[in-house]
């Protein structure tokens, strides 16, 4: 079973909320496209960015892109 720390599915706007990844400044969006089932590391998910890049990533660096503009 696929267990993340939050609860994102297939179709979320996400942000970027913690420096982490240099190319993927905070604020960077996108929309997750795949939550991969098996994965060594179970929080991980695919993110298409509104850049046109494609990354998986831990989701303890993303909040859902809602969430961030209501802060």
């Amino acid at each position: 079973m696929n267990r993340l720390d939050k609860p994102f599915k297939v179709g979320d706007r996400v942000v970027v909320t913690q420096k982490h990844y240099p190319a993927l400044p905070v604020g960077t969006t996108g929309t997750i496209c795949r939550i991969p089932k098996a994965r060594w590391h179970a929080n991980e998910v695919t993110v298409a960015w509104d850049n046109g890049e494609i990354s998986t990533l831990g989701c303890f660096v993303l909040d859902k892109a809602e969430a961030a503009v209501e802060k």
